[in-house]
C-alpha cells in the first residue's frame, strides 16, 4: 500500500512540474480606439481585459514584489499596461539605448510566429526595456545576438505610485517586421527589480529571460498584417544628372501588398549622422 501511494505522489509531483512548465498564453484582444500614452491605464478599452500576473523569480519561486499587464491589440500596434510594486526605485539611467538594466525596469520580448525557429543559429525576435522614467532601449536578437543600432519608434510614458510605478507601452506592428501573418505569437514579460529587492521575475516560467523556446504566447492577433509585409530588394545607387546636377539616385523593387498604396522615404546621412538628403516617394502597385 506504501508503495502505491509513493509511485501516485511522485506521478503527480511529476504533471505538476509539466504543467508549471507550459508557456502561458493570452488573447490579443482587439480595440479601435485611441489609447492616450500617459501612465495612467484609464482608458474603458483597458477594463475590458483582464490583468496578467502572477510573475515568478528565475528559479520558480512568486516573486515579492508584483508585477501585472494587460495588451491590447490596435490598428497599427500593440498597447500594454503595466502596474509594478516597488518598494524601493532604482531609475538613474536618462540616455536612450543607455544600460537601462542597472535601473528596475520592464522587458517586453516579441517573436511574431507560433513557434521560435527550431535553429537557434536563425531565431529572430525583438527586446524592448524601459525604466521607470520611460527611458527606453532596444534591440533586435538573431542567433543570440544583440543588434542595438537597431532602433524603431517605439513609445512608453510612466508615472510613479504609491505602490510602485505604472506605465503604458505602444510598439508599432512594421517594428516587429518579418512575420508570415500568423495570428498566433510568443512573447514574454521581464522584470528587473533593483532596489532594496533584487531579483528578476518573469511572466511565463523560465530560468532566463531570452528562452524563446519558453515565451508565453500571444493569441488571435485580429489584425491584417500585409501592410506591414514589405520588402525593397535588387536596390542600386546610380548618378544621374538633373537641371546640370550630380545627384546619387537609388533605384530598387518594393514587394508588398496589391491593395495598398506605399511611401517609401529615402534620407542620406554624413558619417557622422547629419542628414544630407532626403526624398520622399508615393509608390503605386502595378496590377
Amino acid at each position: 500500500m506504501s508503495i502505491c501511494k509513493l509511485i501516485l505522489s511522485i506521478g503527480l509531483a511529476a504533471a505538476g512540474l509539466v504543467q508549471a512548465l507550459e508557456p502561458r498564453s493570452v488573447d490579443a484582444v482587439k480595440t479601435s480606439g485611441q489609447i492616450k500614452l500617459d501612465g495612467v491605464i484609464s482608458e474603458s478599452a483597458w477594463k475590458k481585459v483582464p490583468w496578467q500576473g502572477d510573475f515568478t523569480r528565475l528559479d520558480g519561486k512568486p516573486a515579492v514584489e508584483p508585477t501585472r499587464f494587460k495588451v491590447l491589440a490596435g490598428k497599427s500596434g500593440l498597447y500594454f499596461a503595466f502596474e509594478a510594486t516597488d518598494s524601493s526605485i532604482k531609475n538613474e539611467q536618462k540616455n536612450h539605448d543607455g544600460p537601462i538594466w542597472f535601473d528596475d525596469c520592464i522587458e517586453i520580448f516579441i517573436l511574431p510566429e507560433p513557434e521560435p525557429a527550431a535553429d537557434s543559429n536563425i531565431r529572430e525576435y525583438k527586446h524592448f526595456m524601459f525604466n521607470p522614467s520611460g527611458v527606453r532601449y532596444e534591440q533586435s536578437i538573431k542567433g543570440g545576438v544583440g543588434n542595438p543600432v537597431w532602433n524603431v519608434p517605439w513609445k512608453t510614458a510612466s508615472v510613479k505610485t504609491a505602490k510602485g510605478f505604472n506605465a503604458e507601452v505602444f510598439i508599432p506592428y512594421y517594428a516587429l517586421a518579418p512575420f508570415s501573418g500568423a495570428k498566433t505569437w510568443r512573447f514574454n514579460i521581464g522584470r528587473e527589480n533593483r532596489g532594496k529587492v533584487s531579483e528578476l521575475s518573469i511572466w511565463s516560467p523560465a530560468d532566463k529571460f531570452q528562452d524563446a523556446e519558453k515565451f508565453g504566447v500571444l493569441k488571435n492577433i485580429p489584425t491584417d498584417l500585409a501592410a506591414y509585409t514589405v520588402s525593397f530588394f535588387s536596390s542600386d545607387i546610380q548618378m544621374k544628372s538633373l537641371n546640370g546636377k550630380i545627384f546619387p539616385a537609388v533605384g530598387g523593387i518594393l514587394s508588398g501588398s496589391d491593395k495598398i498604396n506605399y511611401t517609401v522615404q529615402m534620407a542620406a546621412r554624413t558619417p557622422d549622422g547629419k542628414l544630407a538628403a532626403f526624398n520622399s516617394v508615393n509608390v503605386t502597385p502595378l496590377g
